[in-house]
């Protein structure tokens, strides 16, 4: 299973952002919205729930207007990459990598 197939391409605005599962497995890069991919980690179904475990735990990004956001979707992909190292799913050294590539806000 790819690590990519867990994650959304897609820049939203920040008020409007939700968390909406797919009730079937979803092929992220044959989507309508997809912008490009990065492979950070190729995991077995084991390391699968736990990165559905970390993604559904870490709350989607929220701001009254567009004027107060301080993070983007980028941002958010870093946290749950962090705790995926943190529980040894995904390598620091990718951790790194996307840190690098989030854009400003």
């Amino acid at each position: 299973m790819n690590l990519a197939q867990f994650t959304k391409s897609k820049e939203m605005l920040t008020e409007c952002m939700s968390y909406q599962p797919s009730p079937s497995p979803t092929n992220i890069l044959q989507s309508v919205s997809f912008s490009n991919a990065c492979n950070i980690a190729v995991i077995t179904d084991a390391q699968a729930l736990i990165v559905k475990q970390v993604a559904e735990n870490k709350p989607p990004l929220r701001a009254v207007s567009q004027q107060a956001v301080v993070e983007n979707c980028q941002g958010w992909t870093v946290r749950v990459i962090a705790k995926l190292v943190a529980r040894g799913v995904v390598d620091s050294a990718r951790l790194e990598m996307a840190r690098s590539m989030v854009q400003p806000i």
